[in-house]
């Protein structure tokens, strides 16, 4: 679902929130995050990235959240 336009339904307090400075660095955030995932997805397989919820080793470091490379070598 895309976070770029509001649900016609969306509440006042919805709409508040979105227009937040606050909102666009996180959904930034958000975005290279969905976008690493999807990079390890495509390279080594959905089974492959699925180990991270069970291999604490697989857990992106803080530093490597914006050095997303680092991260994905280790499911290599």
């Amino acid at each position: 679902m895309s976070t770029d336009e509001p649900s016609p339904d969306a509440s006042a307090r919805y709409l508040k929130l979105l227009a937040s400075p606050l909102r666009a660095p996180l959904v930034e955030m958000q975005r290279r995050a969905t976008d690493s995932v999807a990079q390890i997805i495509d390279a080594y397989g959905l089974d492959v990235f699925n180990r991270v919820w069970t291999s604490p080793h697989l857990v992106p470091l803080k530093s490597e959240t914006s050095a997303s490379e680092v991260w994905q070598r280790r499911f290599g």
